[in-house]
């Protein structure tokens, strides 16, 4: 069988220092994967393999003592199968506060209502114990989805090669109790880019003729003009959600298959999005460079007076994902009123378990806005969808949050608007020039800057890997890729 031969950048990930971890090994003639260097990662080469491996390494997602635990080592296991649990004692007895709580709230919604039936309560009332019932809900909703985390599961049908830890020890996390294996009739030969810097047109065009695989991330560009003359490659597995790096109709004109890597880095990019709108409200990246400079005096009843975030209104332009989960986020965390504009219309009842509200028009959520968080796909059809019309159309005195794509933004319009006092600040984890900032923005104190961390943690990082594996296994194994772009 000839092995198939991959240009990669990022394969899968382990992290530096014994965190959370999935490594893929491959026996001879399999060379050696080291992913980017800038990731802490890399995958070994397990030369004395004989029969091609693929394993994990599974890690407990919480501290807690292991109460119950197989003695599988050597035995087969189907995924999902249970390897252990651990002590879920306190997060239940949390649940059982939140549900007691929650009935409360539900008994005293009840009773408003029918209070309001006899005229001897008023509606806001109402909505306020409304509004507590359905916070109590989506925080107990929370926490049982957190119990899952107690119980330590099989990742995949295989075989236990090592089991750690014993009951009644202190499972902590990152440290592996279960190495589970599975036989795989994939050959691989895969190459890395050790510079760990994006490749040139010219070498792109190179990978390109010479690989069955290319895997590229956000900062790889690939116009159309890679996919012209003699392409060996036919599928390129994009480490990364969004896909604006890579002329997609190009790539479908050559026949060459895009995937990317949806759904894993919902949470920490919506995460991010409200970390920005935190610290440029409260002016947290002033006091902390004031703080390390020296300049820093302590309190002081005027210093660094900052907005407050409770009570204001946020508008969010795109309601995927990313966007329902920072929704979710600013309204039942921070007590925030969520408008939204997206192009296709969303369910008010699906828009409500979110908190939000949809608005007919981008600039009605502009000029109704304290806070415009941006949510939307990069590409041609979105490119400087934030241009100067619409910065003036936004409230006098709003910030601008982009955790998107840096082509969303006209910088330039951005920069005229903050130096114009239109907008009274901006956080931005992504630019149209990445990893180039304009030195305009970096000069200013109402300015955020974060170098693109969106899904810059262990567990989501790694759980991108694992999903470029799986779309390039499947498609070199003859079936559908699970997350093609086209």
């Amino acid at each position: 069988m000839k092995p198939f031969r991959l240009l990669s950048v990022v394969v899968a990930l382990s992290v530096a220092g014994g965190l959370a971890a999935w490594y893929v090994w491959r026996p001879i003639p399999v060379s050696v994967v080291v992913p980017s260097r800038g990731s802490a990662a890399e995958i070994v080469y397990a030369s004395g393999v004989v029969e091609p491996v693929t394993w994990a390494k599974v890690t407990p997602l919480v501290r807690e003592r292991i109460v119950e635990q197989c003695n599988c080592e050597g035995a087969a296991v189907k995924k999902e199968d249970i390897l252990a649990r651990l002590d879920d004692s306190e997060a239940r007895a949390a649940l059982a506060e939140l549900e007691a709580r929650l009935a409360l709230a539900e008994q005293e919604f009840r009773r408003y209502n029918l209070m309001l039936e006899k005229n001897t309560a008023a509606q806001q009332s109402v909505d306020r114990a409304s509004s507590e019932v359905e916070q109590l809900k989506a925080l107990a909703a929370g926490q049982r989805a957190r119990l899952d985390s107690y119980i330590i599961r099989a990742p995949i049908d295989g075989v236990v090669l090592r089991q750690d830890g014993e009951v009644g020890e202190v499972a902590d996390l990152g440290t592996a109790l279960f190495w589970v294996g599975e036989q795989k009739p994939l050959l691989v030969v895969a190459d890395v880019n050790e510079e760990d810097i994006p490749l040139g047109l010219d070498q792109m065009r190179q990978a390109m003729a010479a690989y069955d695989a290319v895997l590229p991330t956000v900062s790889d560009k690939l116009p159309s003009s890679i996919f012209e003359g003699d392409t060996r490659a036919k599928i390129l597995g994009n480490f990364g959600v969004g896909y604006n790096h890579i002329d997609i109709a190009a790539a479908k004109a050559k026949g060459v298959l895009v995937t990317n890597t949806p759904g894993v880095l919902t949470d920490c990019t919506a995460d991010i999005a409200m970390l920005l709108l935190l610290a440029v409200a409260r002016r947290g990246g002033e006091g902390e460079r004031q703080l390390r400079s020296g300049a820093g005096q302590g309190w002081g009843p005027a210093p660094l007076i900052g907005t407050k975030v409770a009570g204001k209104t946020v508008g969010i332009i795109g309601f995927g994902r990313i966007g329902r989960a920072f929704a979710q986020r600013c309204h039942f965390g921070f007590g925030m009123d969520v408008v939204f504009f997206n192009r296709s219309t969303i369910d008010a009842a699906e828009a409500a378990r979110y908190g939000a509200r949809q608005l007919a028009t981008m600039e009605e959520v502009l000029g109704a806005s304290d806070f415009v968080s941006l949510h939307c796909p990069g590409g041609a059809q979105n490119r400087h969808l934030m241009n100067a019309p619409r910065f003036a159309a936004m409230k006098k005195g709003a910030f601008l949050i982009n955790t998107a794509r840096g082509d969303v933004v006209d910088e330039a319009a951005l920069i005229s608007a903050l130096q114009g006092g239109s907008i009274r600040g901006a956080g931005l984890d992504v630019y149209e020039a990445e990893p180039q900032v304009p030195e305009e923005l970096k000069s200013m104190e109402n300015v955020v800057l974060l170098p693109h961390l969106g899904s810059a943690t262990e567990e989501t990082r790694t759980a991108m890997g694992m999903k470029v594996v799986e779309n390039i296994t499947a498609f070199f194994d003859g079936r559908e890729p699970p997350d093609r772009v086209v």
